[in-house]
């Protein structure tokens, strides 16, 4: 189940939201976890310093690092390490599709067609910097739009190159030379182990390799979960994807599946079961399962098993 967590503001408890907001039915129409954590000071003793924003009825996000706080005021690693855990050994949740939302929190948030006009407005003026996380195809796209409405751009990327997963090294120096063009640049071999408030409401992203990229906003495009949960739950094989022959069929009857969410052996990758996130991979399987549900067989070269099928009448490089 996915998991949204609700942090309350400044001076507010997790009763703020549990009390006052009515979101028990809709979490339960769509099969939504919802976590209110007390961010309040923890344990016995705790200092009351008397102030309204400082005492034991505050509500904070962050650890305390001097005394008499320092024991007692572990909000941030409640929130982000001892709260998480309880939650995914005692609840069927799915810790890699969290969300968090809250007391003023700003940042943007991408539902409908409002929510990208908002933040397209704001690029080049109100974010003069964007910093983004991931070096695929979603990573790219949302480096261009911003680069173009005259914004800094950093691009980091685990692999040692763009497009590291789906195109050769010609074609990614390409698309990376494109980008550098353009002011993008790029931070390859390293991961973001953690993000800092600064002042002016700037955010700094600590980076593996020790340095930091300050940015007004930050964007993940490292990849999709795929939601098949009402296929698993009726029965259709699969983990990280609805698992489908070379037609297309899934392991339930009369149900095709393609795109980012079907998974399927590879004869390129050693007939390992796996995702492809491509445009041309989902018209290909959708063509393929079109032809095979009007009676008109047609695969795409792919594995089944452990050994190899025949090669395809139709399979398109």
């Amino acid at each position: 189940m996915t998991v949204l967590w609700y942090l309350s503001g400044l001076t507010c408890s997790h009763a703020n939201v549990t009390e006052k907001d009515e979101f028990r039915r809709a979490c339960a129409d769509h099969r939504v976890i919802f976590v209110a954590p007390d961010t309040s000071p923890r344990g016995q003793d705790v200092p009351d310093l008397e102030r309204y924003n400082f005492g034991t009825g505050a509500g904070f996000h962050v650890d305390a690092t001097r005394e008499p706080c320092a024991q007692h005021y572990r909000m941030r690693s409640y929130v982000e390490q001892e709260l998480p855990a309880v939650r995914a050994h005692n609840f069927p949740a799915d810790m890699s599709r969290q969300s968090i939302m809250g007391h003023s929190m700003g940042g943007h948030v991408i539902r409908c067609r409002a929510n990208f006009d908002r933040l397209r407005s704001d690029l080049g003026a109100n974010i003069p910097g964007v910093a983004i996380i991931g070096a695929g195809y979603i990573g790219l796209e949302a480096a261009a739009v911003p680069s173009e409405r005259g914004c800094r751009v950093w691009v980091m990327e685990v692999q040692d190159r763009p497009l590291a997963r789906v195109a050769g090294e010609e074609i990614a120096a390409f698309y990376q030379q494109e980008h550098e063009a353009r002011g993008v640049a790029f931070h390859f071999g390293v991961q973001v182990e953690g993000a800092d408030k600064v002042a002016n409401g700037l955010c700094a992203l600590r980076l593996s390799s020790g340095a930091r990229v300050q940015c007004d906003l930050a964007i993940e495009g490292i990849g999709i979960v795929p939601a098949i949960g009402p296929l698993c739950e009726a029965g259709a094989a699969g983990e990280n994807g609805i698992i489908v022959d070379d037609h297309r069929r899934t392991s339930l009857p009369d149900v095709y599946a393609i795109g980012d969410c079907a998974e399927h052996h590879n004869r390129f990758a050693g007939c390992k079961i796996l995702r492809l996130e491509s445009v041309q991979n989902t018209v290909d399987k959708a063509a393929a399962a079109v032809a095979n549900i009007w009676g008109k067989p047609r695969r795409i070269g792919l594995c089944l098993g452990s050994g190899p099928t025949s090669m395809i009448s139709d399979f398109r490089l």
